[in-house]
């Protein structure tokens, strides 16, 4: 409306009345390339695009500068280029969202350096490479969801650093070995691992059946269920109505976690 002042525009959140702190966009028929000038927008801390898919180009480098940022979520968009390293100059960074574009190259190690990341998800790009050493640096790590890429490699043993982590999805991949360490301790709180299709040999780690781990019971693996794991895992389970099994196998793709 003529007058309006931006602060009243839908999906614009301010404080102090006239100061931007959030934009979050969702299947407006947004056209273009990401504006540089957004990137100034010093005191934001939430920036949303999903379903946009008119939205294209690459991230700037410049988005290092938004050091207030605290989540990023660029989901369902045309974005296509590598992940820029500048990411890791975001220090209050808690959540980064990447699903469903078309990002090459490789993880970005100085993302698992911003010491508040919680949430990573890049599911469904076409990243390749390993998942970095460096992982085991994000100690808050909630999330790990890299699911639908192009890469290689084992899960690092570093993952056992991460006591917060509650899920893995590392399904449809091209893993070339086994993607799990034997010697891999898997964090506590872990509920959801996703290898499904992961094109590599699937064997747990045997720390899979502790029973000192909180919440027994709860955990969840989705596999190939022709894989060794459902010989080789003597707590797991495909009955989910098994109440005395640790681990419960689910024979396919673990969608939603």
């Amino acid at each position: 409306e003529p007058g309006e002042h931006v602060c009243e525009w839908i999906g614009i959140e301010c404080v102090f009345i006239d100061t931007i702190a959030g934009l979050e966009t969702e299947e407006n028929n947004l056209d273009g390339t990401l504006p540089t000038a957004l990137l100034h927008l010093s005191n934001i801390r939430e920036l949303e695009f999903a379903s946009e898919e008119g939205l294209k180009g690459i991230i700037p480098t410049q988005i290092g500068l938004m050091t207030s940022l605290t989540e990023l979520k660029l989901s369902e968009v045309s974005f296509t280029g590598t992940i820029p390293t500048e990411l890791g100059l975001l220090n209050r960074m808690d959540a980064l969202e990447f699903n469903d574009n078309g990002f090459n190259g490789t993880i970005p190690t100085e993302i698992f350096n911003i010491p508040n990341i919680r949430f990573f998800k890049v599911s469904n790009n076409d990243l390749t490479g390993s998942i970095p050493t460096e992982i085991g640096n994000a100690l808050r790590l909630v999330s790990l969801e890299v699911g639908g890429n192009q890469l290689t490699g084992t899960v690092p043993s570093q993952l056992g650093l991460l006591s917060n982590l509650e899920v893995i999805d590392v399904s449809l991949n091209n893993f070339t070995e086994k993607i799990f360490p034997q010697d891999l301790v898997l964090p506590g709180r872990l509920e959801f691992i996703n290898a499904y299709r992961s094109n590599a040999f699937t064997v747990l780690p045997t720390s899979i059946c502790n029973e000192t781990l909180p919440n027994p019971g709860l955990r969840t693996v989705a596999i190939d269920c022709g894989a060794t794991a459902t010989l080789d895992c003597d707590c797991c389970t495909r009955e989910f109505n098994d109440e005395d099994a640790l681990v419960h196998l689910f024979c396919g793709e673990l969608i939603d976690t």
